[in-house]
């Protein structure tokens, strides 16, 4: 050998050094799972009578939202029972309006027959 390096020799030196760099990044990330991991498990430690309580009141909570969830279903109901009679109030008015201004037009219009009788009847001569 003259100095040169091969080709087999120079991939199994690109393959060491790849090798060496992935195995330095998975160290790293390991490192960073344990210590991730040491946090979890001391949050969980420190917490662990605040999660037990919470576990055993997940039945009550998950009853009280089920109330709770027929009571806003009842009451929805019952908004839309007392917007449909609005609606229908509002259409018994509307039309109670419109019959008033037709007979009030009515009214207007059997005014101005009787002051045109009334200056027709002054218009004649008198006997």
């Amino acid at each position: 050998m003259d100095g040169y390096i091969s080709i087999s020799n120079l991939a199994l030196l690109l393959i060491t050094a790849a090798v060496v760099v992935s195995a330095v990044f998975l160290i790293g990330f390991l490192k960073n799972l344990t210590d991730c991991l040491k946090v979890l498990k001391s949050i969980l430690t420190d917490n662990k009578s605040n999660i037990d309580e919470s576990l055993k009141n997940m039945p009550a909570i998950t009853k009280n939202i089920s109330e709770v969830s027929e009571t806003a279903n009842r009451e929805i109901k019952a908004i839309e029972s007392a917007i449909c009679s609005v609606g229908t109030a509002a259409e018994e008015t509307s039309a109670a309006i419109m019959k008033i201004k037709k007979d009030f037009g009515e009214v207007f219009n059997l005014v101005r027959a009787i002051r045109f009788i009334k200056r027709l009847l002054k218009s004649l001569p008198r006997k």
